[in-house]
């Protein structure tokens, strides 16, 4: 047992905690994708990585380790078996896998190994290849074609598994099978469009969370976007995102909107500070029938009012909750007693109790749109 001397400091690693926070993040994210299990065994390989990432984000004014500059510039690789270990065992690695037969597989493919990340451009991440970027072997050099399965590495040992279920290590048939089963949800992260894993070596895999991240911050401004303007508001905000600056005569045609609702769309969010407009005239009388309109999605500044507009929410339901609790103050000096603490229903009488109800359910209402408030500055700011 360790003891600890009286005059101990002990303090909060809040940076660990906010990887902590975005591993349970990105998590629920991959879970509304990829499913239930395959999203678990996603947090298992976050928690295995979250042992060599330090932080989120690089701070200039913070003095770095060579390790934590090396994990944080380089990024960091974990292997099968050490994600299986972080594995919890009551997880069925077997459920939301699909089967298809050997000839409808081209395993080189599959497996491909990628060296570099994939890099954002405009709404989406670019699925091909760079230069420099090449497409390496298989993880199993002999793989077989003809039905035999990848090598699952078990305490340093090879074990094929067999579709038919012969297997060459019976004492290791078991484990096999679940680590193949469980490499095989690796694999369908690693082809998510939204590309939640990298299979960055031979049996090594890496997060890469900058472009993750970014992937998910679109999710999030996509949302706010339909919600706020619709879907054709959310097409005109893909296209000018993944275009650059387009002329407001030739977006009607690439939308597929009549030019008029084109104008009054680009207008309201132009309003709301999600577009932005360039004018550019031909001429020095600066005509509107002589000026060219440039359309464009700027995404620093729309973050910012983004995370200004989250702020003052937060701000207002504090606020609020304040007001709330003040004309209801005979009420919370009442909960304050320690004999009426955990006793309410029986301490409180009928009129008192029914106040003392709709408090909690405007507290609750108010401190859950705080919380999701701070869900989006995370992910817009923290992350």
């Amino acid at each position: 047992m360790c003891f600890f001397q009286p005059n101990t400091v002990v303090r909060l690693n809040f940076d660990k905690c906010l990887v902590e926070l975005r591993n349970q993040r990105l998590a629920e994210y991959a879970e509304d994708f990829v499913g239930e299990t395959t999203a678990q065994v996603y947090a298992a390989l976050l928690a295995c990585l979250c042992r060599k990432v330090y932080r989120c984000q690089h701070d200039q004014h913070t003095i770095m380790t060579e390790e934590e500059e090396e994990s944080y510039f380089r990024g960091v690789n974990v292997t099968t078996e050490e994600v299986f270990e972080h594995l919890s065992p009551d997880i069925d690695v077997s459920i939301g896998i699909g089967t298809a037969s050997e000839e409808d597989i081209d395993i080189r493919f599959a497996e491909r190994i990628r060296k570099y990340p994939p890099q954002v451009q405009g709404s989406r991440l670019q699925g091909t290849l760079d230069a420099g970027d090449e497409i390496l072997g298989s993880d199993d050099e002999e793989y077989d074609t003809t039905g035999e399965r990848p090598k699952a590495h078990v305490n340093g040992k090879n074990c094929w598994t067999a579709h038919n279920g012969d297997h060459a290590g019976e004492g290791h048939s078991s484990l096999a099978e679940k680590i193949y089963q469980m490499r095989q949800h690796l694999l369908i992260l690693a082809e998510a469009k939204q590309h939640f894993v990298r299979h960055c070596g031979r049996n090594e895999w890496t997060v890469d969370f900058g472009p993750i991240i970014q992937h998910l911050r679109y999710a999030e401004l996509d949302t706010m976007i339909e919600d706020s303007f619709g879907r054709q508001g959310l097409r005109l905000t893909r296209i000018l995102r993944e275009k650059g600056k387009l002329d407001d005569k030739t977006l009607p045609a690439m939308a597929l909107m009549r030019k008029p609702d084109v104008h009054v769309k680009m207008a309201e969010m132009e309003m709301a500070g999600f577009l932005e407009v360039q004018e550019v005239p031909r001429d020095n009388n600066r005509a509107a029938n002589r000026t060219m309109f440039f359309w464009f999605f700027d995404e620093a500044r729309t973050l910012r009012r983004v995370l200004d507009n989250a702020y003052k929410s937060m701000v207002r339901c504090m606020e609020r909750l304040e007001v709330e609790r003040y004309n209801k103050k005979h009420v919370v000096e009442l909960l304050a007693r320690k004999d009426v603490q955990g006793h309410e229903e029986n301490k409180l009488r009928g009129d008192i109790y029914n106040e003392y109800l709709e408090l909690v359910d405007i507290e609750k209402k108010l401190l859950s749109q705080v919380s999701r408030l701070d869900d989006l500055v995370s992910v817009f700011q923290d992350f």
